[in-house]
């Protein structure tokens, strides 16, 4: 998701765009640079698997790169006018260049719904009762169930009670801001999830399903196409028409047990994968761009201090003090 960072605190990591923050992305990379978790990165990390240009808007912060998955993304991305994309391939991959995960061996099935939590409370019970009860058909094919909801569905008991009652177990992985330190491990919660499954599927292309066809698991999408109300596709006729032109195999009629890791590699962008000192690099984690880092957060810093008290009208003794932090922290810089 796009927008304003979570309300009910401040992240303990600063970074030149909050949304780095998301799903652990920025800490799997620097796990594989094998630097500190807390170094911001220069630039907007995209946060989640996209077919078409949304998620590429906005551009990144101080004229800084958008670092973009695919090949698709950049040409998206450029034809959008979004100046510097640099495509690094998913942070999910350097995570499993890490961790490889074990090769399945048996029946059971890892369910990812798409988020159902943000329609109106009548079309989404009757979406999540249809697909609870395609879910429970599955049954016959499978030893195991698992459903993983995305945080803000697993929190509603309705809709959580819908999924067990078709699923041995239902789980999440977690909030996916890394507002405590716990949370800087999305990824990895994610990764153990999978890893305990030998079969995935979601009724929708989504992020999910790349990262556990990337994984060896053999996926497929299967259900009823419902999802969030906002999106272009937001009844999942142009998702499904998307997968169908693209990627038929993955639809459940057309399955055949085959794992399409040729077709993930390509989702994700794995011929765009960085060696560390590459990656380094390019998120100004070395030498002297470590300086070059800190001028333009602490630069940053300062605009959103004036920003505070000129744009929210905050004139009071608080306001100009951030103000002068800001700077004094600007001042104190030294390469």
């Amino acid at each position: 998701m796009t927008g304003d960072p979570p309300s009910g605190g401040v992240s303990p990591v600063e970074e030149m765009d909050w949304s780095n923050q998301k799903y652990g992305h920025r800490f799997a990379l620097a796990d594989y640079c094998v630097t500190n978790r807390r170094r911001p990165c220069r630039g907007r990390l995209l946060h989640g698997w996209t077919p078409h240009a949304r998620l590429l808007q906005g551009g990144a912060p101080l004229d800084s790169p958008l670092f973009v998955w695919n090949q698709r993304n950049a040409t998206q991305a450029d034809r959008g006018l979004v100046p510097r994309t640099v495509p690094i391939g998913a942070p999910w991959l350097y995570l499993l260049g890490r961790r490889p995960m074990p090769s399945p061996a048996g029946r059971r099935l890892l369910v990812f719904p798409f988020h159902v939590g943000f329609q109106g409370r009548e079309q989404r019970d009757r979406d999540v009762h249809t697909y609870a009860a395609e879910i429970q058909r599955l049954a016959r094919d499978f030893s195991w169930i698992t459903v993983c909801l995305y945080f803000n569905d697993y929190q509603d008991t309705d809709i959580r009670r819908s999924f067990e009652s078709c699923a041995d177990r239902v789980v999440t992985a977690g909030f996916p801001w890394s507002e405590i330190p716990e949370d800087e491990s999305f990824l990895e919660r994610l990764w153990r999830i999978i890893e305990a499954h030998d079969y995935v599927t979601t009724n929708r292309v989504a992020t999910c399903l790349w990262y556990a066809i990337s994984a060896g698991r053999p996926a497929f999408i299967y259900g009823s196409p419902v999802g969030l109300v906002h999106e272009p596709e937001h009844d999942g006729v142009w998702a499904t028409r998307w997968v169908r032109q693209r990627y038929p195999r993955l639809l459940y009629e057309r399955f055949d047990g085959a794992c399409a890791s040729a077709s993930a590699d390509v989702e994700l962008g794995r011929e765009f994968m960085r060696t560390p000192d590459e990656l380094r690099e390019a998120l100004w984690w070395n030498g002297a761009r470590k300086y070059a880092m800190d001028l333009c957060l602490a630069t940053q810093r300062a605009r959103n201090a004036v920003a505070l008290v000129l744009g929210r009208e905050q004139r009071g003794r608080n306001g100009v003090a951030e103000v002068v932090r800001s700077c004094k922290r600007l001042l104190r810089i030294r390469p």
